[in-house]
């Protein structure tokens, strides 16, 4: 307990300082029944694909072929953040979304999992996108490559024939045995509604030119109950009735893997080429509870829809090849009642286009034949759909404001540049606590500028902590630890947290500023923008679209664990002597939620330098 209650002052203090001085979405049809996901009337989904890179895109990728496109790397976008994401899809309109458990690359997207996660995962993706998205009522759906793996196929050279980016693993005991417990582990530690599974197809023809694998020819055996006929290819029939048999199998195991975690999971399955022999009549397909017809091709639909169970429902793909159209499928009102999709590669910042820019502009106006631009300009054409717009219609954009615009109206929001230049110190008493623990306490901050400040917090049951910065000397002082000198980034942190108005001095304590965009905080639009200092981590600021007052700031901060993502969220700002100054400050932190009350905060106030020393040791 004492190491968590100094824990708890000593990051605390940081924000309460931090947050004085820094001072059209579609109807839900999802609901949630006893806990279970309630699929809606009509399904509008879409994936944001985390497997597809082209090459020029990411240099040294290893060509395939002349293919434009390669699996992702392993880490490719592990910065993506869930957040974004899952207002990325709100603002499209979907009520579904489809996202990652292992992407083709063979790393999982979300961490502490039976699959390793993508190199550096910056957040817990999957499991947060969850959370995020059920708090607006859509569907979250996890995604499995059956058919290819490259983790696995370098790890088991013996059992895949090679890792290129086209189906190249047989179905043996041993994969299906990785696959169940693959899936069963994002089942149980995600929370998914379900997963869509891809590519579940035997090894590609060309592959085998070489010879079929040692373990392919023990599993043909073992299907058919025939030996492999060494001195020849297997005819076309025999071929045909070995990959019937060894879908059929890959599909029950993960059926049974599916009913033995969550029987309400839903299994969603995508094809390609609805008309391949090796699946035509499936269980499989009579079985899932989703099929998608991912070619643009309406004939497979239909070819689907006589095949699929009376239980099934048909999705139709319009978004990821360059010959789809979506806006031409849409125009036809026949289609408009179908259960829909989209999937698209993102950019470089793990996200495809705002919503607003395909929006503001007609769908024919993202011109070009090759895949990047007909997925822009599909996505265009479906979002319009998803949030109920004519698919001519054209939402012009408000004016775009600069980092430097947003700064300068917080400022003026806050009281003024005038009145925050005429402020020299302050002091700030309230309360602090940690929710849901028997931690509590009294708060005390005093700043002075130009960059001195200290904090005093009293522990119920611990005694006083501080915590002082002179303008050269950080240190802290507690009961458990006694006094020491705070240095490296801690230091640079304190030093520039310390800054008074701070708001003023921005150009000075940061090398670059931008503004990443808008999303929505609660209910309310946001201008984000990020602060990049020259000796430390990048800082997200978040301000209120309409009052342009500082709502949340995400940054990393010394804890006793080491460097922490906080993040602190500031609220009920009231006027001091024209000044407005949060009285409420929340902050998430590893060990919990801590939230700070001011009940008391006074301006430009005596303070003798002395408080702000290192005592004698």
């Amino acid at each position: 307990m004492e190491s968590r209650r100094r824990f708890l002052w000593h990051v605390a203090a940081g924000a309460c300082l931090r947050g004085v001085m820094g001072s059209i979405h579609a109807a839900r049809l999802l609901a949630w029944t006893d806990g279970r996901a309630v699929v809606p009337k009509q399904i509008k989904a879409f994936c944001i694909d985390f497997n597809w890179v082209h090459r020029e895109r990411q240099p040294g990728t290893p060509a395939v072929g002349d293919a434009p496109i390669v699996f992702a790397p392993p880490g490719h976008w592990a910065d993506a953040s869930p957040e974004e994401h899952v207002l990325w899809y709100e603002g499209l309109g979907a009520n579904v979304i489809q996202t990652f458990a292992v992407s083709c690359n063979g790393y999982a997207w979300y961490k502490g999992g039976f699959v390793p996660p993508q190199a550096g995962l910056k957040y817990d993706f999957l499991p947060e996108v969850v959370n995020l998205a059920h708090k607006k009522s859509m569907l979250v759906m996890g995604y499995f490559c059956v058919g290819a793996n490259t983790k696995w196929g370098l790890d088991h050279p013996d059992l895949s024939y090679g890792t290129p980016t086209t189906p190249h693993i047989p179905f043996t005991d041993g994969y299906l045995d990785y696959l169940s417990r693959s899936i069963a582990d994002a089942m149980q530690k995600t929370g998914i509604d379900g997963y869509m599974i891809d590519w579940v197809w035997n090894p590609a023809n060309h592959l085998r030119q070489k010879g079929w694998l040692a373990a392919e020819k023990k599993l043909y055996a073992q299907l058919t109950g025939k030996p492999f006929p060494e001195s020849r290819e297997p005819g076309k029939q025999e071929k045909l009735e070995y990959e019937r048999r060894a879908i059929d199998r890959c599909w029950a195991r993960i059926r049974q893997t599916r009913d033995r975690t969550n029987p309400d999971c839903i299994l969603w399955l995508s094809v390609g080429n609805m008309g391949d022999p090796t699946i035509a009549g499936s269980k499989l397909l009579k079985e899932c509870d989703w099929v998608m017809n991912e070619s643009p091709n309406p004939k497979l639909y239909e070819t689907g829809e006589r095949m699929v169970g009376k239980q099934t429902r048909m999705i139709q793909n319009l978004v990821g090849w360059a010959t789809h159209n979506a806006k031409a499928f849409l125009s036809d009102p026949k289609n408009r009642d179908l259960d829909l999709y989209g999937f698209a590669e993102p950019r470089d910042n793990s996200l495809p286009l705002p919503i607003a820019d395909y929006l503001s502009k007609p769908v024919e106006a993202f011109g070009g034949n090759d895949r990047l631009s007909a997925n822009d300009r599909n996505i265009a054409a479906l979002a319009r759909f998803y949030r109920g717009l004519p698919l001519d219609a054209v939402v012009p954009q408000k004016p775009n404001l600069t980092a430097e615009q947003v700064f300068e109206k917080s400022i003026e929001a806050t009281g003024g540049r005038k009145a925050l230049e005429n402020l020299t110190s302050f002091v700030a008493k309230g309360t602090l606590e940690m929710v849901g623990m028997p931690v509590a306490g009294d708060i005390e901050v005093y700043a002075k500028a130009p960059n001195k400040r200290f904090i005093i917090t009293a522990i119920q049951g611990y005694g006083d902590a501080k915590q002082g910065f002179d303008g050269q000397v950080a240190w802290t002082e507690d009961p458990l630890q006694g006094l020491s000198e705070l240095s490296g980034e801690a230091l640079a942190i304190t030093r520039r947290e310390s800054t008074f108005n701070a708001a003023l001095k921005w150009h000075e304590l940061y090398q670059k500023v931008d503004l990443k965009g808008k999303q929505k905080l609660r209910d309310r639009e946001a201008y984000i923008v990020e602060l990049t200092p020259a000796d430390g981590k990048t800082v997200t600021q978040y301000y209120d679209a309409d009052t342009f007052l500082l709502q949340r700031v995400d940054m990393e901060s010394p804890t006793m664990q080491g460097l922490a993502l906080v993040q602190t969220r500031l609220s009920d700002y009231r006027d001091i002597d024209g000044i407005k100054f949060p009285f409420t400050i929340s902050q998430d932190l590893p060990t919990g939620e801590v939230v700070v009350k001011y009940s008391e905060v006074k301006l430009n106030v005596e303070i003798e330098d002395a408080r702000f020393t290192k005592p004698p040791q």
